[in-house]
C-alpha cells in the first residue's frame, strides 16, 4: 500500500469502478468530511453513503489517512500470519498424533467420504 500511495496510479484505481463502489469510495468520504466541515448535512443528497460515525472517525484521521491504512495493513498480515501459524501448528499435531503426511490424512478423508462415513 505504501508503494501505491506514493504514485499517480491511485488516482487512476480510485476512479475505476471495479474497484470503488459508492459504499468504498474514499472520494465519497472525503465529499462527506467537507460537506460536515461546511456545517452541512452530508445525507441530504445521494453522495456519502458511510454511517455517521465512519464519517466522524475519517475526518480525526483524514490528514493521517494513509499512514492509518498502512498501519491497518500491517496489523492485518500480522494477525493473518498468527492464525497461519496456529492452523500450521495444529496441523503439526494432527499429523504427529496419527502418525502420517497430512497429504495421506486427506486421502483417507476422501476415502472414508465415498464410503460414506467420516474418520481419521
Amino acid at each position: 500500500r505504501l508503494s501505491v500511495a506514493m504514485v499517480p496510479l491511485t488516482v487512476w484505481l480510485a476512479e475505476r469502478v471495479e474497484i470503488s463502489t459508492p459504499t468504498s469510495s474514499w472520494k465519497r468520504v472525503e465529499e462527506g468530511i467537507a460537506l460536515k466541515r461546511f456545517k452541512l448535512d452530508p445525507y441530504s443528497g445521494d453522495v456519502v453513503h458511510e454511517p455517521p460515525l465512519n464519517i466522524i472517525f475519517y475526518s480525526y484521521i483524514y490528514n493521517y489517512s494513509s499512514y492509518f491504512f498502512i498501519v491497518l495493513d500491517i496489523v492485518t498480515a500480522l494477525l493473518l500470519k498468527q492464525s497461519i501459524d496456529k492452523i500450521h501448528a495444529s496441523m503439526v499435531a494432527k499429523e504427529k498424533e496419527h502418525d502420517c503426511h497430512p497429504s495421506f490424512t486427506a486421502l483417507k478423508i476422501k476415502l472414508n467420504e465415498k464410503a460414506g462415513y467420516f474418520s481419521l
